[in-house]
């Protein structure tokens, strides 16, 4: 019975690939940041981005923060990480953007309070974040593996 001999090859694989990505490695390699925007982050709406903040009052600025985002979520699969800065101090990391009504974007005035480590930086405001995109490389072992995915469609 050929189709379910098929049907077992697929599952297989996947079976594999799901494996496989548990252990993936990440090339170091990643995209310029990318400014998404001024986020209000008040108390009454939901968080902007899911984890944080990481408070550093003498030396937060964008690298910092971008680094601290990148090895903690490295684990993570999507290939866009972003980060954001508030409060001047504050730095917030997640895989996607809380989504519209409960996320206003607001003018880039309303984020622009200096980064302690970096005067020429800014680091968010009082009620707002700063939010910067990312955009990572995949390492050849990975890109091989949805190589692999995509032949089972």
């Amino acid at each position: 019975n050929s189709s379910s001999s098929s049907g077992q090859d697929v599952q297989t694989k996947l079976s594999i690939l799901s494996t496989d990505s548990k252990n993936f490695t990440r090339n170091s390699s990643t995209g310029p940041e990318q400014l998404i925007g001024c986020y209000n982050r008040s108390s009454d709406r939901e968080p902007v981005l899911s984890r944080g903040p990481f408070l550093d009052s003498k030396s937060m600025n964008h690298k910092l923060c971008r680094n601290l985002c990148l090895n903690l979520l490295a684990n993570k699969t999507e290939l866009i990480v972003h980060f954001g800065l508030s409060n001047g101090i504050e730095c917030h990391c997640g895989v996607e953007l809380h989504s519209e009504p409960r996320l206003s974007k607001l003018n880039l005035s309303k984020c622009s309070l200096e980064c302690p480590g970096d005067s020429g930086q800014k680091c968010g405001g009082k009620d707002g974040m700063l939010v910067y995109g990312i955009k990572r490389e995949l390492s050849a072992d990975w890109t091989d593996m949805i190589s692999d995915f995509n032949e089972l469609k």
